[in-house]
Formats: structure tokens, C-alpha cells, sequence
């Protein structure tokens, strides 16, 4: 079985797939280009947009992974925005969780796969952005500007799209355990 899961940054995606038991978590942000290749624009970098990953090396490693049953995907450095290797070996199993921005829109087209919208409001979104960003030094103004001048609008073309495509739409805790339960007779 193959779960994809998509939404907006800071929504819950790693958060759901570290919750289902004996899969694999395979990670969009692993595919982030460096910081100086991402698109650029006066109001900041445009981290949410899909022109800030390396698609087609996503799309064909997911499409190995598959096919061949394991496959080397890139270390990425957060902290730096800058690929370390390629060396990571990962093994599919009998759940491979695909989670990202655009995964949904990205791998639409993988059989026996469920896909996963995470619709988590956008001020719990922002808080948890606010939490996890002020560890690496950002202020807390900067961190809201950021989310209101350049990932909602980034959100609302590139990502809320995916929710056609979805096959459950996750608004809260309680869709999120409904979903979890569905999920058991697979592990």
C-alpha cells in the first residue's frame, strides 16, 4: 500500500506518517535544491513553491523505489539548505508513506495508493511554524510576514489544488484517528 500525503508546511504530514507503524517515510523535502537555486523574489525565497525541489530525481526515485524495492535517496541539510550526498539506501514496505508539499500533484498517478490531504487551519499551521522556526533564530515577525507574504500565496496555487485529488481531507484529530484506524488492517 502506498499513502501519499500532502498539505501546508507545519500541517501534520510527518506527524501522521510517524504515526503509522511499520512503514517506510519517504520525505519531498529530502529532494530540496540548494538555497542559491531556489527561486528568489523580493519578499523571500520561495521554499513552498515546486520549483524549489528536484521533481523529476523525486518522481524517478519513488518510481525505482517501486518497481525495485530499494533505492539511494540525497541527504539534505535544513539547517544549511544544501545537499549533502546521495547515499541514504531506503527498502520499501508493505506501507511506503510518500509525504510533501506537492506529492499529491506529483505522484497522482502511483497505483494502489491512498491520498491524503491534510487540511489543518492555517493559524495552527502558523503557530507551529512560529515554534519550530524560532529554534534556528528567526523572529517571530519575520516568521509571520514570511507565512502571510510568501507561503500562503504559494499555498493557495500550488498546494490547496491537491485537495481535489485527495481521497481523504483531514481537518482535525478526530478525522486524523478515523483515518488511523482505516489504516490498521494494513499493519
Amino acid at each position: 500500500m502506498n499513502i501519499i500525503i500532502s498539505g501546508i508546511s507545519c500541517s501534520g504530514k510527518t506527524t501522521i506518517s510517524n504515526e503509522i507503524p511499520a512503514s517506510l517515510h519517504f520525505e519531498q523535502d529530502w529532494y530540496f535544491k540548494d538555497k542559491k537555486e531556489i527561486p528568489l523574489t523580493r519578499k523571500g525565497y520561495l521554499f513552498d513553491s515546486p520549483n524549489a525541489f528536484h521533481m523529476s530525481e523525486f518522481k524517478n526515485d519513488v518510481e525505482n523505489l517501486l518497481e525495485q524495492g530499494i533505492v539511494l535517496v540525497p541527504n539534505y541539510d535544513i539547517k544549511t539548505n544544501t545537499r549533502i550526498s546521495k547515499t541514504k539506501k531506503v527498502t520499501s514496505k508493505n506501507i511506503n508513506i510518500f509525504e510533501g508539499l506537492h506529492t499529491i500533484s506529483e505522484l497522482k498517478h502511483i497505483r494502489d495508493s491512498i491520498k491524503v490531504f491534510m487540511d489543518t487551519p492555517l493559524e495552527e499551521c502558523l503557530k507551529r511554524r512560529i515554534q519550530r522556526d524560532t529554534i534556528y533564530g528567526i523572529s517571530e515577525q519575520e516568521i509571520i510576514r514570511y507565512f502571510y507574504e510568501v507561503m500562503l500565496p504559494m499555498y493557495k496555487s500550488y498546494i490547496e489544488p491537491q485537495k481535489e485529488y485527495a481521497d481523504f481531507i483531514i481537518k482535525g484529530d478526530e478525522d486524523k484517528q478515523c483515518l488511523l484506524k482505516k489504516f490498521q488492517i494494513y499493519y
